[in-house]
């Protein structure tokens, strides 16, 4: 949702990103985008930076809504913080580049800058 066109998300991103990482439609080009910044650690921080404020709010805002609906399981990233227990499905990293690849459509290279960029999963299973 923060990366939807016109939001305040949307604006930064354009800005600091330009508009070669949007679809003819003015919606993200996701892809493109992915290829940018996890092949780029400068670019993968500025767009964390840029986008965090917007995340910690939907994130904040989708968990009052599901509590106050009555949600008693609520599955997402980076909410170690606000809920119990944390369940973390650990794959080896082959199953997770496969997985990865078919879900997205990458190439393996690709694929695999993605999953370098996160917390490694035997690292979050120590959490």
């Amino acid at each position: 949702d923060v990366l939807k066109k016109g939001s305040g998300g949307w604006k930064k991103l354009v800005a600091a990103f330009g508009e070669e990482i949007l679809l003819p439609s003015g919606e993200v080009d996701r892809l493109k985008l992915g290829q940018i910044v996890f092949s780029s650690k400068s670019k993968r921080q500025l767009l964390n930076k840029l986008m965090a404020p917007y995340i910690s709010t939907g994130i904040i805002w989708e968990i009052l809504k599901l509590w106050a609906s009555g949600a008693e399981v609520i599955i997402g990233a980076k909410m170690d913080k606000w809920t119990k227990p944390i369940v973390v499905v650990w794959v080896s990293q082959e199953t997770q580049l496969k997985r990865l690849m078919e879900r997205d459509g990458l190439s393996e290279e690709d694929a695999r800058n993605r999953v370098m960029a996160q917390m490694p999963l035997d690292s979050k299973r120590s959490r």
